[in-house]
């Protein structure tokens, strides 16, 4: 399961999706497309824990923690080959305000080791921008993430829109759409809301502790569990159980702290 998460197959899947769904949309509307439907990957392995002797709290736990390192892989793979691809100069094409102003921002939330990020590329504030991205992703370690690190799927989501919207503005449109927009989806994809492992239980203890559990979390949001006809079946993401695990006698070790990496 984790070499297909963290592997080439979803990756392109959603790349080409999302370049396939830009050309159809502008052949029959004429016009910029939309956002790509969102979509969420699952499995069931790790989690079918209705009678199955060997997966334990400790596989489900260690599935889940398999399902969010498969993302984060997957997205600091393409920011990497992205930065490769992606060298505008400002002395030909001007940095927007908005991307000056984004690049300050990360430079002072990560502090020193923005430097670096900074200084391996001067004059490419685009380049720029992927690197201190992707200082970002390396920080995002759930309840152990570093100064400056993602602790949410929007924050990435939101610096991807600023680089996207600088290059439309630089009079970048190909670059965005072909390169940046795709990546956009992949991270939506990959966010960690979106991996979701479903679990399989009999017995009403489980769906206690996973219903207390995922309302400790997410009540914001509303309900995440859905309970299926044949059996009690449980869905959730890998953000709900992220530093988490279920110990033997079915409660929830659990950290309230809001976070998908």
């Amino acid at each position: 399961m984790r070499c297909i998460i963290s592997g080439r197959l979803f990756p392109e899947v959603v790349e080409l999706l999302d370049l396939r769904f830009q050309h159809s949309w502008r052949a029959a509307f004429k016009t910029q497309p939309p956002r790509l439907p969102r979509l969420a990957f699952g499995s069931w392995v790790g989690g079918d824990r209705d009678g199955h002797p060997f997966v334990t709290p400790e596989v489900t736990a260690r599935t889940l923690s398999l399902l969010r390192e498969g993302a984060l892989s997957v997205l600091r793979e393409r920011f990497r080959e992205l930065a490769a691809r992606l060298s505008l100069d400002e002395s030909v094409r001007p940095a927007p305000a908005g991307l000056r102003k984004r690049l300050g921002e990360l430079a002072s939330l990560l502090g020193e080791a923005s430097n670096a990020a900074v200084e391996r590329n001067p004059g490419e504030p685009w380049r720029q921008l992927i690197n201190l991205m992707l200082l970002r992703l390396e920080r995002a370690n759930g309840s152990a993430t570093e100064a400056g690190g993602y602790v949410s799927p929007q924050d990435l989501i939101e610096d991807l829109e600023v680089l996207e919207g600088s290059l439309r503005e630089a009079g970048a449109r190909h670059i965005a759409d072909l390169d940046v927009r795709p990546l956009a989806a992949q991270a939506r994809a990959c966010s960690a809301s979106t991996w979701r492992l479903s679990t399989f239980a009999r017995t009403a203890p489980i769906m206690t502790a996973l219903s207390r559990a995922c309302c400790a979390r997410r009540a914001s949001r509303g309900p995440i569990i859905r309970n299926g006809a044949r059996k009690r079946n449980s869905t959730f993401s890998i953000a709900n159980f992220n530093r988490s695990a279920l110990s033997p006698d079915l409660t929830c070790a659990w950290r309230a702290r809001p976070g998908m990496w």
